[in-house]
């Protein structure tokens, strides 16, 4: 079955990441997001038939805009490991810019079915991190012993810490695992320092 014009999808998806940071999605109407959007709810149930295959669309959209976002941080360096520092920083940039719809999303990933969006994505992401990891082990910027799934595990969490450390305004980490919290925190450079730490763990 044919979509909507792209026109139309790029409204609906706007309009739609809009009201569920509004209002959830318990609460998401598809009638308010037409009325909205300017759209006959007819043609949105004919398109998309469910409020939740279209939420399944709108999370794939914001994890692709997520990976985009990783993918063009890492563009503008030569060297895998600079490759991989930047994916971390964009990552813990993205989850501070918009961390009140990355916690509905997740919430939502974990509290409903969401498989086939959660395991494409994974898909994408290890197809676009696996080879930048292989090529850092090769050059010796990691250790060429550990196996990439033990690489992944410490890697991908930077968002969690990301969001902690605005939440909690962490400051930085001490060698002996001290967290320094601090009114004055700055981010950047806790991020930075926290890149560091992944790496030293993983020569």
């Amino acid at each position: 079955m044919t979509r909507p014009s792209s026109n139309i999808d790029t409204l609906l998806f706007e309009n739609g990441t809009k009201l569920l940071l509004e209002v959830g999605f318990d609460k998401f109407s598809i009638r308010d997001l037409c009325k909205k959007s300017g759209v006959n709810l007819g043609m949105f149930h004919y398109y998309f038939k469910t409020k939740e295959h279209f939420i399944e669309l709108l999370f794939e959209q914001i994890f692709e805009k997520y990976l985009d976002s990783q993918k063009d941080a890492a563009k503008k360096y030569s060297k895998a490991i600079d490759k991989l520092r930047a994916v971390i920083y964009q990552r813990a940039l993205t989850a501070i810019a918009h961390k009140q719809l990355f916690f509905i999303v997740f919430k939502e990933l974990i509290n409903r079915s969401f498989d086939k969006t959660v395991k494409k994505h994974k898909k994408e992401e290890l197809k676009f991190l696996v080879p930048i990891i292989e090529q850092c082990k090769k050059d010796k910027d990691i250790s060429p012993n550990l196996e990439v799934k033990f690489i992944l595990p410490l890697l991908i969490p930077s968002v969690n810490f990301a969001v902690a450390t605005e939440l909690f305004k962490t400051e930085r980490i001490e060698e002996d695992g001290t967290i320094v919290n601090s009114a004055k925190a700055d981010f950047n450079n806790y991020i930075h320092n926290l890149i560091d730490i992944i790496f030293r763990g993983l020569k």
